[in-house]
């Protein structure tokens, strides 16, 4: 079987009209890091495979992000619990897991202003 080499720039070219832009991104790098480490061609797919999966994970969360319009975007390890004694982290922590969702149970934050009811809600949504 005769092996046809091809240049990167042509690699990139089928991978583009494959909608494969993660495996695009790191191609480049991919390639020096398999001829350094002398890497077997199903370890380096493999890699390969692994970015595209990340592109795509990634690219799916900032859609989903910009499509909830959150006011914010912070999580549960930027709020200062110290600051707002009267709300318990550990029922936060709990609400955290998600168990209220599979219980089809609501949540409702209620609180004088500036307490970090938005802070907590955009954090449990995100």
């Amino acid at each position: 079987m005769s092996q046809a080499i091809i240049s990167e720039e042509e690699l990139k070219r089928r991978l583009r009209e494959f909608k494969l832009s993660g495996m695009v991104k790191t191609l480049e790098l991919r390639l020096k890091q398999a001829e350094e480490d002398n890497m077997g061609c199903s370890e380096f797919l493999a890699l390969l495979l692994e970015d595209e999966i990340n592109q795509r994970t990634d690219n799916r969360r900032k859609r989903l992000y910009t499509s909830a319009h959150l006011p914010f975007e912070k999580g549960l390890e930027d709020f200062d619990f110290s600051f707002q004694p009267s709300i318990k982290k550990q029922e936060i922590l709990e609400l955290a897991t998600c168990r209220f969702l599979e219980k089809k149970t609501n949540i409702l934050f209620i609180g004088q202003p500036g307490t970090g009811k938005t802070h907590l809600s955009v954090a449990l949504g995100l």
